[in-house]
């Protein structure tokens, strides 16, 4: 229905719109596109009804409830027009390639377009059906042979996307296997780790419990484990300086008698630092390499 040049979805018979009752479900006639709603095609196939005469004005189709299907476009002409070129012209399936000229395809896409129009428009149908007819028997030998083309090139192009999808099922397996490689190996290498770990000194080990009565679970706990190592001990450090070793305190004393009065800061003296081992670095550092 048009209104105001807006078109508004409206059931022929009931005059029900989308706005009254937005839960409508269209359908539309695909032999002459006029339009009912699902209640009313319900109710004109029932008690055994097989067809009925289409309620359009100045329409007298014969319909059948197969030949309504759920509105998909705004003009059931569209919908009329899509039911004759997959059923009627559904073999009409030739290609620019299957003719010697550009004219001649252009002449045969024209003769198409005609006979889609005239059944469309009810134009000549009877005349039209002949010469469809009269067409695919004079063409069959070609429309089969462009088929059977037509039909090799699907083939090619399905077995195409399964060696495609195929190669990248493999690549997944392969990414899979890697990711599985790489984890297996940090895990290797964490339980060499651990093992280090347990030769060198206590760590907390986990311990498989035996699963309780009333249980299916395994649970765990955590063992700490003390691994027996050596004790440390101190071995003084040998300074090798290439010249005579320096005195000890007591002789320095004897030797240059007053040393330093300056004595080191509150930070040396906490470490240890007393005013004869500036004496000694001096002393070291003037004989060094004496001996060599």
């Amino acid at each position: 229905m048009l209104t105001d040049d807006v078109y508004v979805p409206k059931c022929m018979r009931c005059s029900t719109t989308l706005a009254i009752k937005p839960t409508m479900k269209l359908l539309v006639s695909t032999k002459c596109g006029h339009e009912l709603c699902d209640v009313c095609v319900d109710r004109s196939f029932v008690a055994g009804t097989v067809t009925i005469t289409c309620p359009g004005a100045k329409c007298a189709q014969v319909l059948r409830k197969q030949d309504y299907e759920l509105k998909k476009f705004d003009s059931g002409i569209v919908h009329k027009e899509v039911r004759v070129r997959q059923i009627d012209l559904r073999e009409f399936t030739l290609t620019e390639s299957d003719f010697e000229t550009l004219q001649e395809y252009n002449n045969y896409l024209e003769m198409v377009e005609d006979f889609a129009y005239n059944l469309v428009n009810e134009i000549d149908v009877f005349e039209t059906q002949a010469r469809i007819k009269q067409y695919l028997e004079d063409n069959r030998a070609r429309l089969r042979l462009a088929s059977r083309k037509r039909q090799d090139e699907l083939n090619e192009l399905q077995r195409s996307l399964r060696d495609e999808e195929a190669a990248r099922e493999e690549r997944r397996r392969h990414a899979k296997a890697e990711q599985e490689r790489e984890a297996s190996e940090i895990r290797k290498q964490h339980e060499a780790e651990l093992q280090q770990l347990t030769r060198a000194g206590t760590f907390l080990k986990p311990v498989k419990k035996e699963p309780d009565a009333d249980k299916s679970r395994i649970t765990f706990t955590m063992k700490r484990v003390v691994a027996e190592v050596p004790l440390y001990h101190y071995v003084p450090r040998r300074v090798m300086t290439g010249g005579p070793a320096v005195p000890p305190t007591p002789m320095l004393q004897q030797s240059f008698g007053q040393l330093p009065a300056s004595e080191p800061d509150g930070a040396l003296r906490g470490a240890g630092v007393d005013n004869s081992l500036f004496v000694k670095r001096a002393l070291s550092d003037a004989f060094a390499g004496l001996l060599m």
